[in-house]
């Protein structure tokens, strides 16, 4: 019941998306073809030469691509939380994924707006995703943005089934 809590956030989400978000120019329709549906992330890690991190059996990632959109989120059955949640219009252009973030849960995060590109790589069903994010950080005393460090990630999602 909590598990289907979560799945019945993600129309939600992708209609606020895609009728509120900008656009971005759309990706060739073969390559939408492959990412389009839900996938459920199984591992990921923060770092090059890091360990992979898996999850307990409550905490789950997932993520809906749409022809034009995506969103992602982070939900804890066990807490029944939602731990946080992003999304906004992406593109795929000479094998290359761009997602913009046009919004992010929890609140004042300094992701909004920025963009991440991984090669796009799907193998055996499972989409990998590897590439570099930069921490934006922000002086505690005047709150401006100061340049952050960027931090190589990798996941692997898979496709989300109902067997």
């Amino acid at each position: 019941m909590k598990c289907l809590a979560v799945y019945s956030l993600i129309p939600m989400v992708c209609l606020w998306v895609a009728t509120g978000c900008g656009s971005l120019e759309p990706a060739a329709t073969d390559d939408v073809a492959d990412v389009t549906g839900t996938w459920v992330l199984v591992k990921k890690r923060l770092g090059e030469g890091t360990a992979w991190s898996e999850f307990p059996p409550t905490v789950q990632y997932i993520k809906h691509v749409t022809p034009t959109h995506f969103t992602w989120a982070h939900y804890d059955t066990g807490k029944d939380q939602l731990l946080g949640t992003a999304g906004g219009p992406y593109t795929i252009k000479d094998d290359v994924y761009t997602e913009r973030i046009d919004y992010f849960y929890p609140p004042g995060s300094n992701q909004v707006g920025t963009t991440l590109s991984f090669p796009l790589v799907i193998k055996d069903g499972d989409w990998y995703h590897s590439g570099y994010f930069y921490e934006i950080m922000r002086d505690s005393v005047t709150g401006e943005e100061m340049p952050g460090q960027s931090v190589y990630f990798e996941e692997v999602w898979t496709r989300y089934t109902t067997e």
